[in-house]
């Protein structure tokens, strides 16, 4: 996977994650927040995933690299 195929996953999971959470708190159905939970992990592991040079240029963007 590219870096920029990982980052758009990562916004895609982030979409479906905060729509999941939004029907759990609308309906308090128990299969949204694990699907929103599932979502989630799911983002969370793509993050871990991250190219060191794509992590370099998110810290570059936000005036973070020393």
């Amino acid at each position: 996977m590219t870096d920029q195929q990982r980052e758009h996953s990562i916004a895609d999971m982030g979409l479906l994650m905060r729509s999941a959470y939004a029907r759990y708190e609308l309906t308090r159905c128990r299969s949204a927040k694990v699907q929103a939970d599932g979502y989630r992990v799911a983002m969370e592991r793509l993050i871990s995933q991250r190219s060191e040079r794509q992590v370099q240029c998110m810290e570059v963007a936000r005036g973070l690299a020393a």
